[in-house]
């Protein structure tokens, strides 16, 4: 099952360690690319998805976590991890129908906050 590997084994492609004074989210961005999907958290997710790394590897392990709980927390507030699922390149739903109407439902289904409202339109409409 391809959740046992990682975003880098999934790509192919190995990034280069990176520099000894590079941002501490740069070596963590580096150090989840090598972590097996399944093992990531839902603040990883949202970290990986936020900088755009390995979306199309870490949507559906985002998605299966938003089943369980819409509002997970991903390490700043109740829902962090739906805006950052629902605000990802409208492109990517193409390449992903399946997850995508795994996402639709959900989110027609959670009472979300107010906040989160015009990010989830838009995720909708983009899916129609």
């Amino acid at each position: 099952m391809s959740d046992k590997l990682s975003i880098e084994e999934l790509d192919g492609e190995r990034w280069p360690e990176p520099a000894r004074d590079a941002p501490r989210e740069i070596a963590v961005l580096h150090a989840l690319r090598r972590k097996p999907v399944r093992k990531l958290t839902a603040g990883d997710l949202r970290l990986l998805l936020l900088r755009d790394v390995g979306v199309e590897h870490v949507l559906p392990r985002a998605v299966d976590l938003l089943r369980v709980d819409p509002l997970v927390n991903g390490g700043h507030y109740d829902g962090d991890l739906l805006f950052a699922v629902v605000t990802r390149d409208h492109a990517v739903w193409t390449r992903l129908p399946e997850i995508a109407a795994v996402l639709r439902t959900v989110v027609t289904e959670a009472g979300l906050p107010a906040r989160l409202h015009d990010d989830v339109d838009a995720f909708l409409d983009a899916t129609r």
